[in-house]
């Protein structure tokens, strides 16, 4: 467990303990009140300013509905660059954080296709390290190969399509709906021959010969079916720049 986590549970429980307490003190005089009530809303307080960013984007951050048309005219941005950092503001990225958006990829990808080589891994409250046991097992003849290493501190997550069509308006409508609930994270796409796109919340990155070219996500989405082919791990991890070591 981490600090964050510790502290996590530190307000929790000194929120409950004071709520119980308001509940069974039969006798409130005012020096055990006041502090029963000064710890409730001390823990209450903690909880907010700890749970309250997620709280945010989760229900309050605007969003829009995209449908599967509308994501035709999300921005494409080529780049030239042997790799675009996109660091964590935070820092260190903990693996519960990475993993947490890789979930929600593989449901994504999921509701479009078999998915490999793993599927969801639950996160536990407490759980210091993941329990690589509890992880499922992936789908047989995965059309989506969502890689679940975390190679860095950078806020992507990577993926493979293992057969041509994978890339369809409706899968990446949803992908860009997926990324707006964890806004600034990217999808890394190799398997590409050469070619390279990223996929945020608000635009598409795009590198490569033919996908370079492109300027709108109808030609992107014929260019990836015709480039795509079973990737390479090794691509990948050399856009990722070296093994996490933590």
């Amino acid at each position: 467990m981490n600090f964050r986590e510790c502290l996590r549970v530190a307000f929790a429980t000194l929120a409950l303990w004071g709520v119980w307490r308001l509940f069974v003190t039969t006798d409130l005089r005012f020096f055990s009140g006041s502090l029963i009530l000064v710890s409730t809303a001390f823990g209450m307080v903690g909880m907010a300013i700890m749970e309250g960013p997620w709280i945010y984007r989760k229900y309050f951050r605007h969003r829009p509905h995209r449908r599967s048309d509308e994501v035709l005219s999300l921005p494409i941005i080529p780049y030239t660059e042997e790799r675009i950092p996109n660091p964590n503001p935070a820092g260190p990225l903990p693996w519960h954080e990475h993993q947490k958006v890789r979930n929600a990829l593989v449901r994504v990808c999921r509701s479009h296709g078999p998915t490999g080589p793993l599927g969801i891994l639950p996160i536990g409250f407490f759980e210091s390290m993941p329990n690589v046991r509890a992880w499922e097992a992936g789908d047989q003849d995965p059309v989506y190969f969502v890689i679940d290493d975390q190679y860095n501190d950078e806020l992507y997550q990577y993926l493979e399509f293992c057969k041509p069509g994978a890339m369809t308006k409706e899968w990446l409508s949803d992908v860009v709906a997926m990324l707006h609930d964890h806004f600034g994270w990217g999808v890394c796409i190799s398997s590409l021959s050469g070619n390279y796109a990223i996929i945020f919340a608000d635009r598409l990155l795009v590198t490569g010969e033919k996908l370079g070219k492109c300027r709108s996500v109808s030609e992107i989405l014929e260019a990836v079916y015709s480039l795509s082919t079973a990737g390479s791990e090794s691509e990948i991890r050399s856009k990722a720049e070296g093994d996490l070591e933590r």
